[in-house]
């Protein structure tokens, strides 16, 4: 009987295994002998479940940036360097003011542009800022009067905010050139002119080569006004000390700036809270709490 019920054990187990699911070869195989060369596995530490908050992208990171420059001028009236703001004196006026957001100085990166022109005259204004990703901080390319025409080439034509000379119908204006390395717009000189129907007086007319009664003034960054006498008749009149070309050196002036290249075509709107967050694709709310420091207290 004892021999029998020794015979009948091991099979009895062996069925049981088979039962739940098992097998012979399902049971662990013995662990190699570690390498006490390599280095042994280093534990997760004990917080490796929470997730770390992701930092933002650059163009997220620009995006934040630019939104903050938008509403803190929307809500205080204040620019990035501490500037203030003409406000017109009601949320209606702030709110005429626009904006765009266009890559213009053709460096394969978005700009913000700021057309502040709800104002008096001396305070309307044109901002260019760029977005410097090693600060992360807003960096100021051009700031000029409203009117401002940006080429393709990284050309800017800036009007003057006055036409108080002799040039009659023709709009002075500067031209500015986007240096890359700078990341700036730098001055690449200004041009007024004379038109001989609104005064001729004294007018050159020897420079007038095509005759059309137009001398042009092409203008450094540092240009001055000097006297000068009208040689038919003697009188003295004050003006530009850089000697006047024809219309043919103007345009080859400006051609060498500006060139072919095609003027850029923005797309402004209102500065408003809403058109800022959905422009720039930043939550309303979220933009409340990251507001710039009112100097004025």
């Amino acid at each position: 009987m004892n021999r029998l019920l020794s015979a009948l054990l091991p099979l009895c187990l062996l069925l049981c295994l088979t039962a739940c699911g098992g097998s012979p070869q399902d049971s662990p195989s013995p662990k190699p002998a570690q390498d006490m060369t390599s280095p042994p596995e280093t534990a997760p530490p004990a917080d490796a479940g929470a997730a770390a908050e992701p930092a933002p992208g650059a163009d997220e990171a620009r995006r934040q940036a630019f939104a903050q420059v938008l509403r803190t001028a929307h809500d205080q009236q204040i620019l990035p360097d501490g500037t203030a703001l003409d406000s017109g004196g009601s949320m209606e006026s702030i709110e005429g003011n626009l904006f765009a957001v266009s890559d213009v100085d053709g460096d394969g990166q978005e700009e913000l542009i700021l057309l502040w022109q709800n104002a008096y005259m001396a305070g309307q204004t044109e901002i260019v800022y760029g977005y410097d990703a090693p600060s992360g901080q807003v960096r100021e390319e051009l700031r000029e009067f409203p009117g401002v025409i940006f080429y393709g080439n990284g050309t800017a034509e800036a009007p003057w905010s006055h036409n108080q000379g002799w040039a009659n119908e023709f709009w002075p204006y500067t031209l500015h050139r986007y240096s890359p390395e700078a990341d700036v717009y730098e001055n690449a000189g200004s041009v007024d002119a004379w038109d001989s129907a609104l005064v001729s007086q004294g007018f050159p007319r020897e420079v007038d080569g095509d005759g059309d009664g137009m001398i042009y003034f092409l203008l450094t960054d540092n240009w001055n006004f000097t006297a000068h006498r009208d040689p038919s008749s003697g009188a003295e009149y004050w003006y530009y000390e850089e000697p006047p070309v024809d219309g043919a050196a103007y345009l080859a002036w400006r051609d060498g700036v500006v060139g072919d290249a095609e003027a850029l075509e923005l797309s402004f709107v209102p500065l408003t809270a809403e058109n800022i967050a959905q422009a720039l694709d930043v939550p309303c709310e979220a933009l409340r709490t990251t507001l710039l420091p009112n100097p004025a207290g």
